[in-house]
C-alpha cells in the first residue's frame, strides 16, 4: 500500500503468515536485485520503498521459513508517475515574421496527454499559422498578435503539471539608445582596431558605414583595402596609419526607419584600449561579456587581466571565470552569473611600452524574489474558496506579470500546480499596504491544503514562498 503506489511517495509491501514457531522472512525479487536503499520493518515482514522510484516496479518474493518448511507469496508492484517536466519552457524575445518551436516533455507513467494555452486559453492547430501536435507546438510566422504567455500542460490519470514561457514580438525601429560608440576612439599606429555596431531593430537591418560623410561601400562579410565589415556590423581596420584618423559613422536601416551613431577615430603611437568594457546586465544564470581590446604596434606582445572590486581575478578551470581567445583574448567571461557577481571590474592592459587600464560595472538581473507573507484565509459563504494573501519580493530589474500557485494536500506531500498561471492585472491591491490578495475556487471539503506561490517575470519564474500553515 497505497492501493496505487507512485513514485515519490513511501510505499509498504506487508507478508502476512501464520504458523508455529519463530517465522523468518526474505525477500527476492524476480530477475533483478533489491533496490539498495528499501528498508525493513516488523522484523522483515513488511518491505518498505521510502521514495519510491518507477525503476522499482517488478515481481517481488516474499518467503516465510520455520522448523517444519517454507511458504513463498509473490506481489507484483508497478510504479506510476505524476507528470512532472525534464524540460521546461524558456522565454522567448523574437522578431517579427520569424519562427517559433517549443517543445516541453513531460516524464509520467502511464504516458501524460500535452494541451497548449495561451494567456489562459486552450490552442488548437491553425493552417498555415500555429501546429499544435502532442508536446511541440509551432508559430510559422511570428506576428505582434502572437505576444503572449503560453503554457504546456501535461496530465494523466494521477495527476498535472504546467510549464510557462512568455514569447515577446519585437518589432523596432533602429535605435542606439543603449549601444552607442563613444565620442572618440583610441587606435595604436600599426596596431588593430574595431568599431562596434550594435543597434536595436527587429528585424535586423542592414548596416552601411561611413568616413568623413562617404560611405566605404562595404557589404556584411566583404573586406576592401584594410577594411572588413562584419557580419554582426562591426567595422575592423588593420595595420592603422594616421591617415585612418577621422568621423566614422555607422547607418542601421530597417523597414521602420534608420537610425545612425559616430565616433571620432583618433590615432596614437601608444598601446590603448580601443574596445572599452562598459556597463553591463546579465541575468541570473548567464553568461556576461566583458569586452576589453587593445590597438598596439603589431610587433608587440600584449598582456590582459582583470581585477573585481579591487581583487585580482585568476581564470580556472570549472570555474565561473573565462577568457577570450585570438583577438578576443581581452574579454571576460562570467559565467553561471550570480548576484554575488555584481560589482566593479577592471581591465589592465601591459606592453612594454606602458600600461592603461579601464573598468566597467556588472549589474545581476532575473527571476522574482520569492513572494513574502504568503497566507490563506476563508472566504464567507463559500467553502470550496480560499483567499490568498502576500506581498511581493524583489522584482529583480523587470516587472511582475504572473503568479503560479502550488498546493499540497493531507493525502500527498507532492507539490502540485493549482490551475493555471494568474495575471498580475487581475490580481487585488491594497494602495496603502502594498499586500495583494486573489481568491482560489474548485477546493475539495474536507481536504487540507498547504499553499506556496512563485512570481513570473521577463527572466523566468522566480524561488518559491514560504508554504501557508
Amino acid at each position: 500500500f497505497p492501493e496505487q503506489p507512485l513514485e515519490g511517495e513511501s510505499i509498504y509491501i506487508e507478508c502476512f503468515a501464520y504458523g508455529t514457531y519463530t517465522l523468518h522472512y526474505t525477500w527476492s525479487r524476480l530477475g533483478k536485485e533489491m533496490p539498495k536503499y528499501v528498508q525493513y520493518e516488523n522484523h522483515k515482514r513488511v518491505l518498505k520503498f521510502p521514495k519510491a522510484n518507477v525503476s522499482d516496479s517488478g515481481t517481488y518474493s516474499c518467503t516465510v521459513i520455520n522448523a517444519y518448511g517454507s511458504e513463498t507469496a509473490t506481489v507484483n508492484l508497478d510504479v506510476k508517475v505524476r507528470p512532472h517536466f525534464k524540460t521546461e519552457l524558456k522565454d522567448q524575445l523574437l522578431d517579427i515574421g520569424s519562427q517559433l518551436t517549443w517543445q516541453c516533455e513531460a516524464h509520467a507513467k502511464p504516458a501524460a496527454v500535452y494541451a497548449w494555452y495561451k494567456n489562459g486559453e486552450p490552442m488548437k492547430s491553425v493552417n498555415g499559422k500555429v501546429i499544435v501536435h502532442n508536446n511541440v507546438m509551432t508559430i510559422l510566422k511570428i506576428s505582434k498578435d502572437d505576444d503572449g504567455m503560453y503554457q504546456c500542460k501535461a496530465k494523466n490519470e494521477y495527476g498535472s503539471a504546467l510549464s510557462a514561457g512568455q514569447l515577446r514580438v519585437l518589432e523596432l525601429k533602429p535605435e542606439f539608445w543603449s549601444n552607442p560608440l563613444l565620442p572618440t576612439t583610441l587606435a595604436s599606429v600599426q596596431g588593430n582596431v574595431t568599431l562596434q555596431c550594435r543597434p536595436e531593430a527587429a528585424p535586423y537591418p542592414t548596416i552601411e558605414w561611413f568616413k568623413n560623410g562617404m560611405s566605404l561601400g562595404l557589404t556584411a562579410g566583404s573586406t576592401s583595402n584594410r577594411y572588413t565589415l562584419y557580419h554582426n556590423g562591426n567595422l575592423l581596420i588593420t595595420d592603422i596609419t594616421s591617415g585612418d584618423a577621422g568621423r566614422y559613422k555607422c547607418e542601421a536601416t530597417n523597414r521602420l526607419g534608420t537610425a545612425s551613431t559616430e565616433t571620432e577615430l583618433s590615432v596614437k603611437s601608444s598601446t590603448v584600449i580601443s574596445i572599452k568594457p562598459r556597463n553591463t546586465k546579465v541575468i541570473f544564470n548567464e553568461t556576461a561579456v566583458l569586452k576589453c581590446r587593445a590597438s598596439y604596434p603589431k610587433d608587440l606582445d600584449v598582456v590582459y587581466t582583470w581585477s573585481f572590486n579591487g581583487y585580482d581575478i585568476h581564470v580556472k578551470a570549472g570555474d565561473h571565470y573565462g577568457t577570450g581567445e585570438g583577438d578576443d583574448k581581452g574579454d571576460l567571461y562570467i559565467k553561471n552569473a550570480g548576484f554575488k557577481h555584481a560589482g566593479q571590474y577592471l581591465c589592465q592592459v601591459k606592453t612594454i611600452i606602458g600600461t592603461t587600464s579601464t573598468g566597467a560595472y556588472l549589474t545581476v538581473i532575473g527571476p522574482p524574489g520569492r513572494p513574502q507573507g504568503l497566507a490563506a484565509e476563508k472566504v464567507l459563504n463559500q467553502k470550496e474558496s480560499l483567499q490568498l494573501a502576500w506581498f511581493d519580493g524583489r522584482d529583480n530589474d523587470a516587472p511582475i506579470t504572473y503568479y503560479i500557485i502550488e498546493y499540497q494536500t493531507n493525502f500527498s506531500s507532492v507539490w502540485d500546480l493549482f490551475g493555471s498561471v494568474i495575471s498580475r492585472h487581475l490580481v487585488e491591491v491594497s494602495t496603502e499596504s502594498g499586500q495583494l490578495k486573489t481568491i482560489i475556487h474548485g477546493l475539495i471539503p474536507a481536504v487540507s491544503y498547504r499553499f506556496r506561490m512563485g512570481a513570473i517575470n521577463s527572466y523566468g519564474t522566480g524561488e518559491k514562498s514560504l508554504p501557508t500553515s
